[in-house]
């Protein structure tokens, strides 16, 4: 599931470098925050925002060993679109060898909405899982 996510999202990138360099393109505002499952961080995670307006581009961001992450909406651009976005967060890491621990509702069959707005913004995630 990741290296489909991470191919899909080097293909995505591709096309934006392919078809103009420079800091040219959409207005984008920084988007940061820390990933943690029942309070713990979570390191390798893959964050996608995808804007709801079917014309936007989305964002990814990986987690580090504090479970922070940065979106980037292309590797010389930080940030995504301002608007609505529906994230997607996977867990599973083929290179730290890590399994997915959070359910579908979070990645592949993901409903879930976070707001960007016209300023920075943190978006913390603090999934609580049945233990």
């Amino acid at each position: 599931m990741v290296s489909r996510m991470r191919c899909v999202w080097f293909i995505g990138v591709l096309a934006l470098v392919t078809v103009g360099c420079g800091q040219k393109g959409p207005k984008l505002v920084p988007v940061e925050g820390t990933l943690k499952v029942n309070g713990e961080p979570i390191e390798g995670a893959l964050i996608e925002f995808q804007p709801d307006d079917v014309s936007g581009s989305p964002s990814y961001g990986d987690t580090d060993a504090h479970g922070f992450y940065e979106m980037k909406f292309s590797p010389q651009r930080s940030g995504a679109l301002v608007g609505t976005h529906t994230f997607r967060i996977t867990t599973e890491n083929e290179n730290l060898r890590k399994p997915e621990i959070l359910p579908p509702m979070y990645h592949i069959q993901s409903q879930e909405k976070r707001e960007v707005k016209d300023e920075k913004n943190v978006i913390d995630f603090d999934i609580q899982l049945a233990r």
